[in-house]
């Protein structure tokens, strides 16, 4: 008997299909057996595996009479077939480790566990070409671990993929556990089943498993505006509720997991999605969604709470509108300066027995306190030509000036046109772009073709913000008049901007036409001769009225690793409210799960400036432990014991303590 039977599974996938053989027949561990179950596919697949059967006495090759459309069915009779002590599954797009049956044996071994999960490293490509690779649920892989029970161990809920783990055969023999046949996503109801059948689960930090996402390729389980996409998974969650409804607190954790993963992914979709399409997965979703304890909702970042709770309502307009703020990069429509940015809305009705005012709590937020530099504003392009701007916190006053900004992505800001309030109104500010008034900000030409995106741009004293435009999706492509650059083009160049609407409905414009006048001769001539002007650089603010912490680490480098990087999100939670940070433009620096209105981050070329104008250091540069408003602190602890720290200075080595010493300077600069 073979010490492990690998089900390799695929249809009409000729192309991919010898990477995953290779990568199987490669491994490290020699007592396999490969068997090969092909879903009916019309191209060479067959071809190729009884050419690598001929080759390999380890692979067996079986055809299904016809397709089944999904992966339950093929890897059913790979189950059937098996004749190994233990199982794995690879799918014919992916490929296994070399050492990821070695690894996962040895460890179920070691650990006496019917499953033991490795990790996945999931690799995306993108339309454009980009990859990147991430692992799948890291928190989870972050050392080795085995649990007598799901229960010990809920955080495997959120790891239900069947190809980065090792089964022992009899556990899916005895309790005739196999895949559901007919439904998609069957992974999460077969892991399931595995977990609670299981009489110790093991975890392993190593990669087992390099999972491949192709963006641009059609795929049946991303096809996320199917409705029977949803509908399977919904059905697989529903049978999955029925398995843990004598255990409470495994239900109500895999029901929060839902709504922060999987129903998360399709309020994406919805986002996305036009009228008719999102309105089928908004019903499909929030039928399932009322089945869920309200409690469960409260485990979900606010901005994703409000948006389910207008699911549930079936309030389309205000649930794009809050998706606004969690898909579309934090633009804020809504009017919240009746709560001073604490409410989404302050009156509303219960949902599922909780009053609106629960649902609608954003005060976590602390919206009011985003400076008005890094704010997002919704600025809509009317069929009329008008700019619609939601004035979400009520403060955008008198003092207020805005334009329409030009800009080119390489040479930056090129026309600049006034915008004239219409109406200014409580929530909403209506402008109008006087294109006959156009301001050229560099003296070139601007040659026809030549495209970049435009901003409203706003100014407050010496504060700026600018916003894209989202211009209208129905009438004309853009109902901004064409505008004539003829008074400043050069000879030859464009004398006319069009605006478009570009990806995603976002207001572009183009530049067009071709100037032959003799003034734009004399001043193509005068530019040439006049050389380019130099660039603006962008101004570096930080918000006033709030203590200002910098960051300023000796190196970067032995923050590297996740576990010990700088924590902004315990950041924000601790002191977003009080005090702004400062932190270095790192690669681990994570993305919050709040708005970034608690710190900012800055170029190496900036950090000068950035300590500048701090008022307090956290550093363990020994130069500025010198300084008197120097917090000195240390995170890599075996540095530690190398950095000279002047005598009398002393060295904060956790953020517990940390945390302790910059609470007491807040309050010390409040007094």
């Amino acid at each position: 008997m073979v010490d492990i039977s690998i089900v390799l599974i695929g249809f009409n996938d000729a192309k991919r299909l010898p990477r995953a053989l290779e990568s199987l027949r490669g491994q490290s561990l020699q007592s396999i057996e490969i068997i090969a179950v092909d879903d009916c596919s019309t191209d060479d697949s067959m071809h190729i595996l009884r050419k690598a059967a001929d080759e390999d006495s380890r692979i067996t090759v079986e055809q299904l009479q016809e397709n089944s459309g999904g992966c339950s069915a093929p890897r059913n009779r790979g189950i059937e077939l098996a004749q190994g002590t233990y199982v794995m599954f690879c799918d014919s797009d992916d490929e296994f480790d070399r050492h990821a049956c070695r690894n996962l044996l040895n460890a179920a071994e070691e650990m006496r566990a019917d499953v033991v999960v490795g990790a996945a490293a999931r690799i995306v490509t993108e339309p454009n070409g980009k990859t990147e690779t991430k692992i799948w649920w890291p928190e989870l892989h972050s050392r080795a671990k085995s649990v007598e029970d799901l229960a010990a161990l809920p955080e495997l809920l959120y790891d239900t993929i069947s190809v980065n783990k090792i089964y022992r055969r009899e556990l899916l023999t005895e309790h005739m556990i196999d895949f559901p046949r007919g439904l998609l996503f069957e992974d999460q109801l077969f892991t399931l089943k595995v977990y609670l059948a299981s009489g110790r689960i093991g975890v392993i930090p190593e990669v087992v498993y390099r999972w491949y996402v192709d963006r641009s390729a059609a795929s049946i389980t991303q096809s996320r505006k199917e409705l029977k996409n949803l509908a399977d998974r919904i059905e697989i969650n529903r049978r999955m509720d029925s398995l843990l409804v004598d255990t409470p607190k495994l239900l109500f954790d895999k029901q929060v997991k839902f709504l922060r993963h999987e129903a998360s992914l399709y309020l994406t979709t919805i986002f996305e999605s036009d009228g008719e399409t999102a309105g089928a997965l908004e019903r499909e979703l929030a039928t399932y969604c009322m089945t869920i304890p309200v409690g469960a909702f409260e485990h979900v970042r606010p901005g994703l709470r409000v948006a389910f709770y207008y699911l549930l309502l079936g309030d389309h307009d205000n649930l794009m509108a809050a998706l606004l703020m969690e898909k579309g990069g934090g633009v804020i429509d809504a009017d919240l300066s009746r709560s001073g940015g604490s409410m989404w809305d302050p009156v509303g009705q219960a949902v599922l027995g909780q009053p609106a005012q629960r649902w609608l709590d954003v005060s976590s937020l602390h919206i009011a306190l985003i400076p008005f530099n890094r704010r997002k504003y919704r600025h809509v392009l009317t069929a009329n030509g008008e700019i619609i701007t939601t004035d979400f916190l009520g403060d955008l006053g008198a003092d207020l000036t805005a334009q329409l900004l030009l800009t080119e992505t390489k040479t930056g800001e090129l026309i600049a046109v006034p915008l004239r309030a219409t109406v200014e109104e409580h929530g909403r500010v209506t402008w109008r772009p006087d294109v006959k008034m156009p301001k050229v900000l560099q003296d070139r030409g601007i040659n026809s073709g030549e495209q970049g995106q435009v901003h409203v741009e706003l100014r407050k004293g010496a504060d700026t913000n600018r916003c894209e435009i989202e211009a209208p999706s129905e009438g004309p492509v853009a109902p901004i008049a064409p505008m004539d650059i003829s008074s400043f083009a050069s000879f030859g160049c464009a004398n006319t901007i069009e605006f478009t609407r570009a990806t995603q409905g976002i207001l572009a414009w183009q530049a067009a036409g071709s100037s032959k006048s003799p003034g734009s001769l004399i001043r193509k001539v005068n530019r040439r001769s006049a050389g380019k002007p130099p660039t603006r650089p962008q101004p570096f603010t930080v918000p006033t009225g709030r203590p200002i912490f910098v960051y300023a680490p000796q190196s970067v480098v032995a923050f590297s690793t996740r576990m010990v990087r700088f924590d902004t999100e315990d950041w924000i939670k601790n002191f977003g409210a009080d005090a702004f940070l400062l932190v270095p433009q790192e690669p681990f620096t994570p993305a919050p799960s709040r708005a970034r209105y608690a710190y900012r981050t800055y170029s190496e070329y900036r950090r000068v400036e950035a300590i500048r104008q701090a008022d307090w250091i956290i550093t363990d540069v020994p130069e500025l432990l010198t300084l008197p408003n120097t917090i000195a602190f240390q995170r890599d602890l075996a540095a530690a014991r190398y950095l000279l720290v002047p005598t009398g200075i002393p060295m904060l080595t956790s953020t517990t303590e940390l945390n302790a010493r910059v609470r007491q300077l807040i309050e010390e600069s409040a007094l």
